[in-house]
């Protein structure tokens, strides 16, 4: 089980705020899809999703990779049609503190670029900073019509 306190921005990606929101995530069991066995992950926040490990990089049920792991050269581009593409890449670790906890984090990063002729800002759309052995700190999602996002950070977990 992991908790997340969701924070969000303004329409420009500005002064970040605590939404008053929690997100409880935790793995609810196996789930068959198309013959292939996922791990259903329940929020309290959203959507189930549906991640398993395949070779060394932890993918979702529509084949996209979450996080690549231990992969540090991994690099990918999403087509997002009519609004452009995401070009996903690792980037350097880097120590850090997340609500008063220090971390080893590596992020997966994924950089937005419109189509020619859409009016959608250009920019980081999508970051999943994670560290072995306790899972996702940080999972940054920004908002296709405008630079706001909204962020979850790691305040509790626990592990069985």
């Amino acid at each position: 089980m992991w908790v997340y306190k969701r924070y969000a921005s303004d329409d420009n990606g500005q002064n970040l705020q605590f939404t008053g929101q929690n997100d409880t995530v935790r793995i609810a069991g196996p789930e068959v899809i198309d013959g292939v066995t996922y791990s259903r992950i329940t929020h309290t926040l959203g959507d189930d999703e549906y991640w398993r490990i395949d070779g060394k990089h932890l993918v979702n049920s529509e084949g996209y990779v979450v996080h690549p792991g231990w992969d540090y050269d991994y690099t990918y581009t999403r087509q997002l049609p009519p609004f452009g593409t995401i070009d996903y890449a690792s980037q350097d670790s880097y120590s850090g503190e997340v609500e008063g906890k220090k971390y080893v984090l590596y992020p997966f990063e994924g950089y937005f670029n419109p189509a020619e002729g859409e009016s959608v800002p250009a920019g980081v759309g999508d970051v999943k900073t994670y560290m072995p052995g306790i899972g996702f700190v940080i999972k940054r999602s920004r908002y296709l019509s405008s630079a706001a996002y909204y962020e979850d950070r790691l305040i509790y977990h626990k592990l069985i």
